[in-house]
């Protein structure tokens, strides 16, 4: 499976190291942008040549605001570009943590602890994204957003429910995920919300189709993201409730 994705994102690539959200079989077409070549050159990072060697890394650099903050698209690819706050997470999770990179972590750690999250996205749909990718930074060595901690544990906890969820099964995935990726320790409460998931899960295997991101007048989500999100999801909750059961702090089950 990873190979196949490898191959694809591959195959994907333009020019010095660019992507799109449409693939090249898709008869729409939109111009390159910094989310989707952030998320796809993290996943080839090992093992392709224009990314492994930063060949791309220029484009992010040119394409920031008088803040430092990161817009979302490459050059005119929008007649107005703008800084989206999931983008920045992403293009951070790439980039880590560096001199090009400090206002931006800054900028997401302050927008949190404001509370002014709605505000701060145009392509995605949830607080929760947000937390997701912060943390999703962090976890992959971005520590300077280690000070969006407690923040996002505290807000995620708020949006508890009393059937285990946090909202929809994607949002709950990405809740899970954001406690676990920050080392909350409270396995009872994720253990909760793996069983919300797993009686969801429907018998082919997979988790419906939830809508995470969009452009305007479109919803854009699948079954294969809401799935390999819940399986993060569980996969996590599984090493911890492991991992506290060897130090004797949990019962199976």
């Amino acid at each position: 499976m990873t190979d196949k994705a490898i191959s694809f994102l591959t195959e994907e690539i333009r020019g010095p190291g660019l992507f799109q959200y449409y693939t090249s079989k898709n008869t729409n077409s939109i111009g390159f942008d910094l989310d989707d070549t952030a998320c796809a050159s993290v996943a080839l990072q090992q093992g392709h040549p224009l990314v492994a060697g930063g060949s791309n890394v220029e484009y992010f650099l040119e394409n920031r605001n008088e803040a430092d903050l990161f817009y979302t698209w490459v050059g005119d690819a929008a007649l107005e570009n703008d800084v989206d706050s999931v983008v920045n997470a992403n293009v951070v999770l790439y980039l880590g943590d560096r001199d090009e990179t400090r206002s931006a972590c800054g900028y997401l750690i302050e927008t949190i602890e404001s509370s002014r999250e709605s505000d701060s996205y145009h392509h995605y749909l949830d607080d929760m994204t947000l937390y997701y990718a912060v943390s999703r930074a962090y976890a992959n060595g971005t520590s300077s957003l280690g000070g969006a901690r407690e923040a996002i544990i505290e807000k995620v906890l708020q949006r508890s429910k009393d059937d285990g969820s946090f909202g929809d099964e994607l949002v709950t995935a990405c809740a899970v995920c954001s406690l676990a990726k920050f080392e909350y320790d409270g396995v009872k409460r994720l253990r909760d919300a793996a069983s919300y998931l797993e009686e969801r899960q429907s018998a082919n295997g997979s988790w419906r189709r939830v809508a995470m991101f969009l452009q305007p007048g479109r919803y854009y989500g699948s079954e294969e993201l809401t799935t390999a999100l819940c399986l993060e999801a569980l996969t996590h909750v599984a090493g911890m409730q492991a991992e506290a059961e060897r130090r004797g702090e949990a019962q199976p089950g």
